[in-house]
């Protein structure tokens, strides 16, 4: 049996938190549950992880971490970064963060708190503790710090209010507020008498309560990974989403918020102006919702919104005064992408919108970091990351550290960056994922060459190469498919049978 130790302290932590509960001050910490409950409050003794929507904190990894717990790792980073909404820290314990930054270890760092929490743990078991004012993840073994990673990262509340399948405050109540934990209970005492009630999510998951649900992700301008996650469950309830008719809801989706990194507000922000719940109301106003669908509550729509305004108007602008007249996402069609590829352009610099320049390409991620860094990537360029797809990676990796070294020199508004990889909400710059078909199938994008031209329309929704078909099929022969051949079991199994992020990177047959 898997022995995950994760202290209540834990629930303080997500969903746009500022702040992680810890012990005392000064205490050398067990894994122990010792946080405790407050109302909206500080707790005692909390870590400050962003200090005035500044960095606080930082991610310190055990060096040599494993290729599996590493990718983890990045996700934690951006999942912290996007909450948050601020830029952290990301090094090897070979290195240190700046002065009076929060270190969040993981593994077998060279730090000794590391050593102090993994002294506690037994044979198949993994803690999330707080020892010496640091956050600790430790696992007895690789295995089982990657069973660490992932449960911490389950902690990470998706919004579902807008589908109708979460309660009021699902996506934005701070995991430091007794809310969050009376949230929990209620949604517990919830299902039970959904049971009871016989309402199963087939009455919910309508067609119709998908397309609200992608009208306020436009509204929120919120993650890519939305169009993944909402056609794989879109699927599973017998409904098929088409990227084609995205655009259609975009285009009469205002946006609402400019959350980090797109904008100067952050997740707290938007609960203490109203929530999803004010968004949703907002939209209302020219008709842009169906509020007569049920819910989880056992009320529609519209009744669960109807008393429910915001608060605040620049943290949820009103529908007449919006930040930008259409939704934070849009599907880019072409001949890279005839199927469809994804980009956040809440968080696209107007000056990146069009754009035109040559290919940099690469056969995958790490690849890409390492030019990036050698500073080989110039002004003007597009930086193509290939064969990362769900059945190339497998598994479709977020392309965060590639963004992030774009970012860091001061490249994003100038430089645009590719993938039939993926990227996440606090991804900025036109970082345009989801390429589809993907490389590994055979995909435009795997025939791409050095210094071909790659033109960028997010207004007009396109992306094309400007390379002759003829030129293309001329490649097709010449070029094989980069197949991975060292993936066995599961995973050579997912991947011959995972669809395309176009259908929501499902398991097919």
């Amino acid at each position: 049996m898997i022995k995950g130790r994760i202290g209540r302290c834990l629930a303080w932590l997500l969903a746009g938190v500022v702040l992680l509960a810890s012990c005392k001050t000064g205490q050398s910490d067990s894994p122990q549950d010792t946080s405790k409950e407050t109302s909206g409050q500080t707790p005692s003794g909390a870590l400050e992880l962003i200090r005035d929507g500044k960095a606080g904190c930082g991610i310190v990894r055990q060096t040599g971490i494993g290729k599996d717990a590493m990718t983890l790792c990045s996700e934690l980073f951006d999942a912290v970064q996007e909450k948050t909404g601020a830029e952290i820290g990301f090094v090897s314990d070979r290195k240190n963060l700046q002065d009076g930054w929060v270190e969040i270890l993981i593994g077998d760092t060279n730090r000794p708190e590391s050593a102090q929490a993994k002294q506690a743990l037994g044979d198949d078991a993994y803690s999330v503790s707080v020892v010496n004012r640091k956050l600790v993840l430790v696992g007895a073994d690789e295995r089982m710090l990657e069973h660490c990673l992932r449960s911490f990262l389950d902690m990470i509340a998706q919004n579902a209010e807008a589908l109708g399948m979460g309660l009021r405050g699902n996506g934005t109540i701070p995991a430091v507020y007794a809310e969050r934990t009376r949230l929990a209970k209620n949604a517990g005492i919830r299902a039970v008498e959904l049971v009871e009630e016989n309402l199963r999510p087939l009455d919910i998951l309508t067609e119709k309560a998908f397309i609200n649900a992608l009208t306020v992700d436009m509204a929120l301008g919120c993650s890519s990974n939305s169009l993944l996650h909402l056609t794989a469950i879109a699927r599973e309830a017998g409904i098929t989403i088409n990227l084609s008719d995205v655009n259609k809801i975009s285009d009469r989706t205002p946006n609402l918020c400019h959350l980090a990194p797109a904008g100067p507000y952050h997740v707290q922000d938007l609960h203490a102006a109203g929530g999803v719940y004010a968004v949703m109301n907002e939209l209302t106003k020219k008709d842009l919702l169906d509020t007569s669908l049920i819910t989880v509550t056992g009320k529609t729509v519209g009744e669960n919104i109807a008393d429910i305004h915001s608060k605040n108007n620049d943290v949820i602008r009103p529908i007449d005064n919006p930040y930008l007249e259409n939704g934070g996402l849009a599907v880019l069609f072409g001949s890279i992408a005839p199927n469809g590829s994804v980009v956040k352009r809440s968080a696209v610099a107007p000056e990146m919108m069009v754009h035109k320049g040559p290919a940099v390409v690469f056969d995958s991620e790490e690849e890409a970091i390492a030019s990036i860094y050698a500073g080989k990537i110039k002004k003007g360029d597009v930086v193509v990351i290939r064969y990362e797809g769900p059945a190339g990676g497998p598994g479709m990796r977020e392309m965060l550290s590639p963004t992030s070294a774009i970012a860091g020199m001061g490249l994003d508004k100038d430089v645009a960056l590719i993938t039939d990889g993926r990227f996440s909400g606090a991804t900025r710059g036109a970082s345009i994922g989801h390429i589809s078909p993907e490389a590994v199938s055979g995909g435009n994008i795997a025939y791409i060459k050095n210094g071909d031209i790659i033109s960028i329309d997010i207004p007009n929704y396109s992306i094309n190469l400007e390379v002759s078909e003829e030129e293309l099929e001329k490649r097709r022969k010449e070029m094989p498919l980069k197949i991975k051949k060292d993936i066995t079991g599961y995973l050579k199994r997912y991947s011959s049978h995972v669809s395309s992020a176009d259908h929501g990177a499902v398991i097919e047959g």
